[in-house]
């Protein structure tokens, strides 16, 4: 299972509570110094509502308020984590979800989660190659990061890299991830080994 823990995180624009100068949107990161009532007003009327769209047989709707959402916020990990599910649903979706990821990293290149969410798109689409380069900038930007190690261990299991897998899983358990799926995966597999500190921090 791969994984992504809220810590990381609803069409109407009501006059006062989005900022549009000059007839351009105002873009904020949500891993920046963003305007709250921004923030709020964006996920209030398009976030819980995306989620509950995605539901129906046709994801477009759904997708509307990630496009709303992503305008606005361009790598906010609530609608990242939307755009992989409607990715998954419609391969339609793919390019266009594929196209949103780029601009989220590329938006603000300094916050690490983004490039765990894109992590995991990849992941869920079988580009387990892609999936691991993109944990790995993650893991550049926040070595401490215990989701990315995480899921750069599920990811390297999945690739049969058993020794990776288990350093990036004793990394992720050392960090107080919670969940014991990938123990449990690498204990089935007769690879789950305790690795020393020392050992712990080679590449």
């Amino acid at each position: 299972m791969i994984v992504l823990m809220r810590v990381f995180f609803g069409m109407a624009v009501f006059c006062g509570s989005i900022s549009v100068m000059a007839g351009q949107l105002n873009a904020e990161s949500y891993y920046g110094n963003y305007n709250p009532e921004h923030l709020g007003a964006v996920e209030r009327h398009h976030l819980q509502q995306g989620w509950d769209k995605a539901k129906w047989d046709n994801p477009i709707h759904a997708w509307r308020d990630v496009e709303f959402i992503l305008r606005h916020f361009p790598n906010h990990p609530g609608a990242l984590m939307l755009a992989i599910d409607l990715s998954l649903k419609s391969e339609k979706l793919y390019t266009p979800a594929l196209e949103l990821f780029e601009k989220a990293v590329a938006f603000d290149v300094n916050p690490a989660p983004p490039w765990v969410i894109f992590g995991i798109f990849y992941h869920r689409h079988g580009m387990l190659d892609k999936a691991v380069t993109c944990y790995l900038e993650a893991l550049k930007r926040d070595p401490t990061l215990a989701e990315a190690q995480y899921n750069l261990g599920l990811a390297y299991l999945d690739l049969k890299q058993y020794e990776k897998a288990n350093r990036a899983a004793q990394k992720a358990y050392a960090l107080g991830h919670p969940l014991p799926g990938l123990r449990k995966r690498l204990q089935e597999a007769g690879k789950w080994q305790v690795v020393p500190d020392s050992a712990q921090d080679a590449p």
